[in-house]
């Protein structure tokens, strides 16, 4: 079929690995509602309603005392390195897949806020978890998956703090 064909691509993880987040959510009882966007064709890039049920939340992998660990912030922030340093009393290093163990060891795409799926602590932005859904992608620009926070938090039992920052504004243009 087209999608197997989709997804046998070279560069193209994101298939095997969107199973084992699906496979991941089911094991635990979480519901979730999966939308995917099949794009065939790299360019041009085709813009996709945002979930309106849901707020899009994204993931940086960050090295706490030289450990990887997730950091989930609302999308378009990033976390403050400082701010969870001051939280885990530990220093704390941007970092990427790279250090992530396993089969997850250098993923491509947008890694997904599942500590307990990938095998390191999560922790949470105070904004996120004022939320009530939240959706994510997971490996790939083009799948998204939809949760109640409340079941992300009963699963992965995140450490919830202020580390989220939005960013300077830009400058003025006259």
């Amino acid at each position: 079929t087209a999608v197997a064909r989709r997804l046998r691509r070279p560069g193209r993880m994101s298939g095997p690995m969107i199973d084992s987040v699906v496979h991941y959510l089911h094991e635990a009882g979480i519901p979730f509602r999966l939308t995917s966007y099949p794009a065939p064709e790299p360019e041009p890039r085709v813009a996709y309603r945002p979930i309106p049920t849901a707020q899009l939340v994204e993931t940086h992998v960050v090295l706490v005392d030289g450990q990887p660990a997730l950091a989930c912030t609302l999308c378009g922030d990033y976390a403050s390195l400082a701010a969870l340093s001051t939280e885990t009393g530990g220093v704390v290093e941007e970092s990427d897949a790279e250090d992530l163990s396993g089969e997850y060891h250098g993923a491509s795409g947008p890694i997904p806020p599942l500590g307990g799926l990938v095998g390191v602590p999560l922790f949470v932005d105070s904004r996120v978890a004022e939320l009530t859904n939240v959706a994510f992608r997971a490996f790939g620009p083009n799948d998204y998956l939809e949760i109640s926070y409340d079941d992300l938090a009963l699963v992965e039992h995140p450490r919830i703090a202020s580390f989220g920052e939005a960013g300077a504004l830009p400058p003025h243009q006259p």
